[in-house]
């Protein structure tokens, strides 16, 4: 079975450099915004026409993507309870239950070159949580 996690966080989190880390580990990233960019749509609010349709298409993605067996990181922002759970939604009849993960602020990352030794690991928290 399809594993896909949420990435969940506000802008500057850290939520692209560690979906970044999961495609190099395997998994297939999905990222709205560099859908919009690949688009030559760099608005910070982009045309609600625009908005509507990329995310339409990365909906149909995904569900192809599970179908399929492929790991799915989806780096949205996933901010609100009910995004995520619309999402829920349309991954129930797959039977995939995803993970969200809140990454941690980019300030509280540690890199070696700051003397901080690594990478924290992001929150995961199950679905069950409903977070």
């Amino acid at each position: 079975m399809s594993r896909v996690i949420f990435m969940c966080g506000p802008a500057g989190a850290g939520k692209t450099t560690y979906a970044r880390e999961l495609e190099r580990a395997g998994m297939i990233r999905l990222s709205f915004d560099a859908e919009m960019w690949q688009r030559g749509i760099s608005a910070a609010h982009p045309p609600a026409a625009d908005r509507e349709q990329v995310e339409q298409e990365l909906r149909v993605r995904l569900v192809e993507l599970v179908v399929a067996c492929h790991d799915v990181v989806l780096d949205f922002a996933f901010c609100s309870r009910l995004t995520r759970d619309d999402y829920r939604a349309l991954l129930e009849p797959t039977g995939v239950v995803p993970e969200t993960v809140t990454s941690p602020p980019i300030a509280t990352r540690c890199s070696n070159a700051c003397g901080g030794g690594g990478v924290r690991t992001p929150t995961t928290s199950s679905s069950a949580r409903r977070s």
